[in-house]
């Protein structure tokens, strides 16, 4: 969210630019006083200090995580103060944000300021290396194209995923937008922290266009 909607105003699925939305706007009135107020070279750089998948090993030591807990508590600080304003703005007890790297789940997971719940959903892996090795026009940004990635390494990248989070549970598929959000329903109370894990998993290849729906999904 903060380099792609914060610093670049890319549109939000509501259709209008990220700075033009009145629920985004309010929601960074509220956090920080204004987006404006936002230092996103400053979290750019506490995020490579911090938020990335080499660092999942002190993440997930309470011992080892001290050298890094200075600019993690910083870091964290962030999203918990956009949390807090989204579900002032939003009147909603939970927020869901579709985030998809395991390191900022651990990140997260770090601060008794989070209530954290983690929805892991996996999907088939040949729909993941077939979606990732297409060229795909990216519908928030004009003239920009998503990520492309070759067999091998969406086979990494995925497996890299599955390892961290090893999901000990499964629950009923969804075979429809709708029994997804069902099931991502279904699935909140599950206290990650505890050790407790559901995973959702289906493997038909299914494609869900961006569209005034899916305005307030995630936060990247």
């Amino acid at each position: 969210m903060w380099l792609r909607s914060v610093r670049d105003d890319e549109r939000c699925g509501c259709g209008q630019p990220f700075s033009s939305c009145p629920f985004w706007r309010q929601v960074g009135q509220a956090a920080f006083g204004g987006w404006d107020r936002v230092d996103v070279d400053r979290i750019t750089r506490l995020r490579a200090q911090v938020d990335r998948a080499r660092f999942l090993p002190q993440l997930a030591s309470a011992a080892l995580r001290r050298r890094l807990q200075p600019a993690l508590d910083e870091y964290v600080g962030y999203y918990r103060q956009t949390y807090a304003a989204i579900s002032q703005v939003s009147g909603s007890p939970v927020v869901i944000d579709s985030s998809k790297h395991a390191s900022l789940a651990f990140c997260l997971r770090s601060s008794p300021g989070v209530d954290l719940r983690v929805v892991h959903m996996v999907r088939d892996s040949r729909a993941v290396a077939y979606s990732w090795s297409k060229v795909v026009d990216r519908p928030e940004a004009a003239g920009s194209q998503m990520s492309t990635y070759p067999a091998a390494s969406a086979a990494l990248r995925t497996d890299s995923v599955r390892v961290v989070f090893s999901p000990s549970e499964w629950c009923a598929r969804p075979s429809c937008a709708r029994s997804f959000q069902m099931a991502m329903t279904s699935v909140l109370p599950t206290v990650w922290s505890s050790g407790s894990r559901i995973t959702c998993r289906w493997n038909g290849f299914m494609s869900v266009r961006p569209g005034p729906q899916s305005g307030r999904s995630g936060i990247q």
